[in-house]
């Protein structure tokens, strides 16, 4: 009876070790959780004194939201996870679902029918400023972008941003501004392998002999405030009370992806 009973204590011994080393493995295969952030934007058209626009994004927990400073109110919620990009209109308190891999091929499918002009790079390369600085350059015969550069407080920052810049310049290429995205996602990739992300982007469009300029300029913060995370719950809240509608309700308009035009669309 005794040799029993210390055979069954051994036994429960072993299957505890057992369990706890793969309750270790399993803790050790999980994946870090995405670095919390956020990153105030201001554009300014042809060297502006204000900005034509103001945007903030919070990158939370691998999903990123946008919020638009406007009368409608507009908030992008990128979450790649779930293949989605939902847009809110707290305005007309209306909300639309957006299937990433179905805006992935429309993209994808375009550039096969696009112009090959305005979808060639020419140059795409890190240069040195005048002033001994780095700063990514993509460009062809249509479009230039010029953006410099800042190191995240956390490598994973640079990845979730141009995560987030992608699918905004491929939801942009399908709704207005209708803006071909294929130097945007080049200049995109090009910064994120620095461990990067912009400071100041400067996009410039030759379209008929005109000159046009759009700079926007990064301001991050390598946390989130309350006040922040405030807005993420109010985010949860229009999820659940706004009203379910069709992309082209939402818009007003059918998506038109403009691939062969003669010049990209500027903002």
């Amino acid at each position: 009876m005794l040799r029993t009973n210390r055979t069954f204590l051994l036994l429960g011994i072993f299957a505890t070790f057992v369990c706890g080393i793969a309750s270790l493995v399993r803790l050790e295969a999980q994946p870090p959780k995405p670095s919390p952030f956020r990153v105030d934007t201001d554009i300014y058209y042809d060297n502006t004194k204000a900005p034509i626009k103001r945007t903030l994004t919070l990158f939370s927990d691998g999903v990123y939201y946008d919020f638009e400073e406007s009368e409608t109110g507009l908030v992008t919620v990128v979450d790649p996870g779930r293949n989605r990009i939902i847009l809110l209109n707290r305005q007309r308190q209306v909300k639309t679902v957006l299937d990433t891999k179905q805006i992935q091929l429309m993209v994808s499918s375009a550039r096969v029918q696009a112009d090959a002009k305005i979808a060639s790079i020419s140059k795409s390369e890190i240069a040195k400023t005048a002033s001994g600085s780095e700063e990514a350059v993509v460009l062809n015969d249509f479009m230039e972008y010029r953006a410099s550069l800042q190191q995240p407080a956390q490598p994973d920052m640079s990845q979730q941003y141009a995560d987030f810049a992608d699918w905004s310049a491929r939801l942009n290429a399908i709704y207005a501004p209708n803006l071909p995205p294929y130097l945007r996602l080049e200049l995109n990739q090009l910064i994120s392998r620095q461990q990067a992300i912009p400071n100041e982007i400067t996009r410039i469009t030759r379209q008929r002999g005109q000159h046009m300029e759009l700079t926007s300029r990064l301001i991050p913060v390598w946390r989130l405030s309350q006040d922040d995370l405030a807005k993420i719950a109010r985010c949860g809240a229009m999820l659940a009370q706004f009203k379910d509608v069709s992309a082209d309700e939402y818009w007003s308009a059918k998506p038109v992806l403009n691939a062969s035009s003669e010049a990209p669309k500027n903002r």
